[in-house]
């Protein structure tokens, strides 16, 4: 079932990235400049990626800036 969706291995890293840009199909990415499947099949790998990255920035910001917030809350001002 999965024969028709791109070029290459079907495995889990694939179906991955094509689950994460589904929202863009592969007529636009032909409109666009990105004609061949093979093409198609690297820039969907790199927003993948860029995808986990974006992720990993976003957890250790909260380590980072929110954690303290989120178990402390906030202290009153002393005088």
């Amino acid at each position: 079932c999965l024969g028709n969706i791109g070029p290459g291995p079907k495995d889990a890293w694939y179906i991955y990235c094509y689950i994460a840009t589904c929202w863009v199909p592969s007529f636009f990415l032909s409109a666009c400049g990105i004609r061949t499947p093979e093409q198609q099949r690297a820039w969907r790998e790199k927003i993948g990626l860029l995808l986990i990255i974006i992720s990993l920035m976003a957890i250790v910001g909260f380590i980072t800036f929110g954690f303290t917030e989120v178990v402390c809350g906030t202290q009153p001002n002393r005088f």
